[in-house]
C-alpha cells in the first residue's frame, strides 16, 4: 500500500514540475514577443558618419551608434522609418551584415519630396536621426535554386542588401537587374561589374532607357523575357521585385504568362509621391463637410492641409495612427502598408498616409478626430 502511495506522489510530483515547466516556456515565449515587439517600436538615436553625393538627387549615408554599439539585427530586404522635422519616410537598408554597426541608406531627393528633400539638406556627418528599428516581410528567403533581382532607380537599395546576404550563403546562380535612365545612376555600377567578371554565379544585368550611343548593355525597358532568358528554368526561380508600381504590375503579369508561380514573385514598393493624383476630386468628411483634393501627396497631406484634426505618427504605413473609413468611391495606394499592419485593417478601413483618391469619396474619421 505504502509502495502504491510513493508511486502516486511521484507522479503528481512529476505532473506539477512538467506543468510548471510548460507553464514557463509558455511564460517565457511571451516575454521574449513582447520583448520583440517593444524593440521594433522604440526609435533610436543614430548618428550621421559619413555621406556620399553619388548624383545631384541621389546620396548615401552611412548611420550608427553615438556610443560605437553594436546595432540591431536585420533581414536584407528590410527597411527603417527615418523621422525627421518634415515628416517620417521608409528607407530600405542597403547593405547587410550579420553583426551591423552601422545602416546604410539609399536616398534620392525626388520633387515635393518633404523628408527627402530634408534630408539631402540637412544630413551631413554628425546629425542625429530618430529611426524606428528594421522591419518589412520583404526578405530574401531560403536560398535554392537560380535568384532574379530587378530594381529601378533606388529600388536597388534593398536589393543591394540581398546581394551582401548571397555573398554568405552557397547560393545557386544569382541576376541582378537595376534599370535606370542613365549610367550616372547606376549605383556602385562598378562594383557589381567586377562581381559579375570575378564570380560564375553573379551575374549583373543593368538596363538604360536613355543610353549614350556607346551603351553595350540593356535598352529601353526590362521585360519578363528579359528576366528569364537566361535561366535554367524560370518556373523554378525565385523573383524580388522593387520597382515602380506600373513597372512590377507589367513584369509579374509577364512572369505568370511564362508559368512562374506566383508565390515565386515577391515585390516591394517604393516612393510615396511618385504616383500622387494630377486630378482634382470632391472629399466629403463626415461631420466636417466637403473639401477638393488637388494632387497632394496623400490624402493624410490633404487633411492636415485642410485643417481636419486626424493621428499620425509614422507618415509611412506602419503605426496605424492616421486609419480611416471609406464609405463611397475609389482609393489608390501612393505607398505600401506594413503586411503586418495591413492584415489588421478592418473591411473599408485605409491608411490616409498610403492612398490618394481614384474618385469623388465620402471618408469617415475616427471617434477621436470627429470629437
Amino acid at each position: 500500500m505504502l509502495y502504491l502511495l510513493g508511486l502516486a506522489t511521484l507522479a503528481l510530483v512529476v505532473f506539477v514540475l512538467w506543468w510548471l515547466a510548460d507553464g514557463m516556456r509558455a511564460l517565457v515565449a511571451r516575454l521574449r514577443l513582447e520583448l520583440r515587439r517593444r524593440q521594433t517600436r522604440t526609435p533610436m538615436k543614430l548618428v550621421v558618419a559619413a555621406r556620399e553625393d553619388l548624383t545631384d538627387e541621389l546620396f548615401r549615408l552611412t548611420l550608427i551608434r553615438a556610443d560605437g554599439k553594436r546595432l540591431p539585427r536585420f533581414r536584407s530586404g528590410q527597411y527603417f522609418t527615418v523621422r525627421t522635422p518634415a515628416g517620417a519616410r521608409r528607407y530600405s537598408l542597403a547593405a547587410w551584415t550579420a553583426r551591423p554597426r552601422q545602416y546604410q541608406l539609399g536616398i534620392r531627393k525626388v520633387a515635393r519630396g518633404q523628408v527627402s528633400g530634408w534630408l539631402h539638406t540637412h544630413a551631413w556627418p554628425g546629425l542625429e536621426l530618430e529611426v524606428m528599428p528594421p522591419a518589412g516581410d520583404f526578405v530574401l528567403g531560403r536560398v535554392a535554386g537560380e535568384v532574379v533581382l530587378v530594381g529601378s532607380g533606388m529600388g536597388l537599395t534593398p536589393l543591394a542588401a540581398m546581394v551582401d546576404r548571397l555573398m554568405h550563403s552557397s547560393a545557386g546562380r544569382v541576376w541582378l537587374f537595376h534599370a535606370a535612365r542613365y549610367q550616372s545612376e547606376l549605383i556602385s555600377y562598378a562594383d557589381y561589374t567586377e562581381l559579375d567578371r570575378n564570380y560564375h554565379w553573379f551575374n549583373y544585368r543593368p538596363c538604360l532607357s536613355r543610353p549614350d550611343a556607346d551603351w553595350a548593355g540593356l535598352r529601353g525597358h526590362l521585360t519578363a523575357a528579359d528576366l528569364t532568358r537566361e535561366l535554367a528554368d524560370p518556373a523554378c526561380a525565385h523573383f524580388y521585385l522593387c520597382a515602380r508600381q506600373e513597372m512590377m504590375d507589367a513584369l509579374a503579369l509577364g512572369l505568370a504568362a511564362l508559368g512562374v508561380p506566383v508565390a515565386h514573385i515577391h515585390r516591394e514598393s517604393f516612393g510615396g509621391t511618385a504616383t500622387a493624383s494630377k486630378g482634382e476630386y470632391k472629399v466629403a468628411i463626415v461631420d466636417h463637410g466637403e473639401y477638393t483634393f488637388r494632387g497632394e501627396p496623400s490624402l493624410l497631406h490633404a487633411l492636415e492641409t485642410w485643417g481636419i484634426p486626424i493621428e499620425a505618427d509614422c507618415r509611412a504605413g506602419e503605426c496605424g495612427a492616421c486609419r480611416v473609413r471609406l464609405r463611397a468611391g475609389e482609393l489608390r495606394a501612393c505607398q505600401a502598408v506594413c503586411e503586418t499592419l495591413g492584415k489588421r485593417l478592418r473591411a473599408g478601413e485605409f491608411l490616409a498616409c498610403s492612398v490618394i483618391p481614384g474618385t469623388d469619396l465620402e471618408i469617415e474619421l475616427p471617434l477621436s478626430c470627429t470629437s
